[in-house]
């Protein structure tokens, strides 16, 4: 699943996504439409935000691309 599917499933609009993770709402539409590769940071707060509806969500379903920063390992918030 990816970002885009998350916030169609569930009914999140990016301005949700931004206020759950304290990133700017640009941030967020930059990394939906891959224009933007996220720091590790940011992945991090995506992913946890994200697992507040998915827990079983992983990195690679999110971004599904091996060359970006990979999450730290536990709980990041």
């Amino acid at each position: 699943m990816t970002l885009l599917e998350l916030m169609q499933r569930h009914g999140l609009t990016q301005v949700a996504i931004a206020t759950g993770t304290g990133l700017p709402q640009s941030a967020i539409s930059d990394i939906a439409a891959k224009k933007r590769r996220p720091r590790t940071d940011t992945v991090n707060r995506i992913l946890a935000f994200a697992r507040l509806y998915e827990p079983s969500v992983t990195y690679e379903d999110l971004f599904g691309e091996p060359d970006l920063p990979r999450p730290v390992v536990g709980n990041a918030a």
